[in-house]
């Protein structure tokens, strides 16, 4: 939680920290002159590192698809009024985070929502239509002792926040 981490902090027991973001980090920081990140001398000893570039494939292939499949779109689902203003209001925040950009496709998928338990309601792509027309990637799981061998040691472990589902 912010407060456990403001704690560890506060106490010095925080080597590193990362935020992954969608903004390029290229724009944000020369990583040849750290000077430039804007921290005080007083901050020196607890820098905090901000990392914000997804990683992005442009070499080849993200998806393969079975050969001969055509491209798949599916009519978007009905919504209530307001289910369509808070797809707006979604999409305009991830469009603003930069996670998403429009664009012009033969491809489409339908949105969805399903209720949150405080009521809120969580943005569901349904591509199972999609799914149908990929070849699956078999990569095999890693090894649990081994993940827990690359551990032994470690002070600090990181997790990840997965209030949006990401």
């Amino acid at each position: 939680s912010a407060r456990q981490f403001e704690r560890l902090l506060k106490k010095g027991q925080v080597e590193e920290c990362f935020l992954v973001s969608s903004r390029e980090l290229c724009d944000l920081l020369d990583l040849n002159n750290m000077d430039n990140v804007g921290l005080s001398d007083q901050n020196k000893e607890n820098e905090i590192w901000y990392v914000t570039s997804p990683v992005r494939h442009t070499d080849g292939e993200m998806i393969k698809l079975e050969p001969g499949t055509k491209p798949v779109s599916r009519a978007p689902y009905r919504m209530s009024p307001l289910e369509l203003k808070e797809l707006k209001r979604q999409l305009d925040d991830l469009l603003a985070k930069g996670f998403i950009e429009p664009c012009v496709s033969e491809w489409g998928s339908p949105v969805l929502f399903v209720k949150k338990p405080n009521g809120s309601l969580r943005m569901v792509c349904d591509y199972r239509a999609l799914n149908a027309k990929t070849i699956a990637q078999r990569v095999p799981l890693p090894r649990i002792d081994e993940c827990l061998e690359q551990l032994h040691g470690v002070t600090f472990m990181s997790s990840i926040d997965l209030t949006n589902s990401f």
